[in-house]
């Protein structure tokens, strides 16, 4: 999990939601843990190898398991809103440890405005951007707003030294994740409330085979290993917004929800229908406010729920009636 400082994330600095004040530490470090559905138990985990003049503000982030090589090894890509530019940080992590070993950071002109990553080899992976303006707070906000084509998914690679936009014209594109074989990549769009499936050539490039429009403006994506898709969201998009906006955080909480789209099984997919999705979890902000994110493990029966405003964990425990 990548979690934050609430001072900076509300009151100093933090981009997603344009704040942005003079006076600020010299060096904002948020911190990465990891949380045990077995035993209830979170573990902070020690950084290794990162320069301790750099600032470690975090948002999304993304796994890259080496199951054939080392399957003990994890790769995470974290993107890090520094406040010299925004990169994708990528560490190694060894199951069991309590240590993160930074490898490398990933900077470039492209990749400016990055929400989410999903890396598909411990050397690349895909990142969206999920504004086309990147310091002007109106026009951001008013791109919030609009349904007009704004934005891009970007693709990098560290082997041929590549970072190349791979797919545009997207709608304030928010969550990415990838199946499990990596041979397709999910988007959420924020404004647009579609989910678009898109499938990888051999170049990186990605084809839009499916739209599935789900009628709630889309967060973060998850997949779970039997390739169900979960995506967390609001059907209140103004007060979203409106709490986005808010420096303070003392707007009324909004709504939450968490969407599953699925392979198609309904006598409609004869007329072409590949997905079918419902809304699975909803919560007036009460229990846990803005989330932004749905991680489900069906072998345990658990969804987690994240949150950048939360101070805590969502943990929703289910039967398989709920799914």
């Amino acid at each position: 999990m990548a979690c934050g400082n609430g001072t900076s994330r509300t009151q100093v600095f933090y981009p997603p939601t344009n704040i942005n004040h003079s006076e600020l530490p010299k060096v904002i470090r948020e911190t990465p843990y990891v949380y045990n559905i077995n035993n209830d138990k979170l573990t902070l985990l020690e950084i290794k190898n990162f320069p301790p003049e750099e600032d470690f503000l975090l948002n999304g982030l993304g796994f890259f398991e080496d199951e054939k090589n080392d399957p003990n090894k994890l790769f995470i890509f974290f993107v890090n809103h520094k406040r010299t530019g925004s990169v994708i940080e990528i560490f190694e992590h060894t199951l069991n440890t309590k240590v993160l070993t930074h490898l490398n950071t990933v900077k470039h002109d492209l990749i400016y405005t990055p929400n989410n990553v999903a890396p598909v080899s411990k050397n690349e992976f895909y990142v969206t951007n999920d504004h086309y303006s990147k310091n002007n707070e109106i026009v951001r906000s008013f791109e919030a707003l609009a349904r007009r084509p704004w934005s891009y998914v970007v693709f990098h690679s560290s082997i041929t030294n590549t970072t190349e936009i791979v797919a545009d014209g997207l709608i304030y594109p928010n969550g990415i994740a990838s199946n499990w074989d990596k041979s397709k990549i999910y988007v959420s769009t924020t404004t647009g409330g579609e989910l678009l499936v898109y499938d990888r050539k051999s170049n990186n490039k990605l084809h839009l085979s499916e739209r599935v429009y789900t009628g709630i403006c889309l967060d973060n994506v998850s997949v779970d290993e039997n390739g169900e898709i979960y995506i967390a969201g609001t059907q209140k998009a103004l007060a979203a917004l409106a709490q986005l906006m808010d420096g303070s955080a003392q707007t009324p909480l909004f709504p939450a929800a968490v969407v599953k789209v699925s392979n198609n099984t309904n006598e409609d997919k004869f007329y072409g229908k590949k997905y079918s999705h419902k809304i699975i979890y909803e919560d007036n902000g009460n229990v846990l406010p803005a989330v932004t994110v749905a991680a489900v493990d069906g072998r345990r029966k658990v969804m987690l729920l994240g949150s950048f405003y939360s101070k805590g964990v969502g943990r929703c425990d289910f039967d398989d009636e709920l799914l």
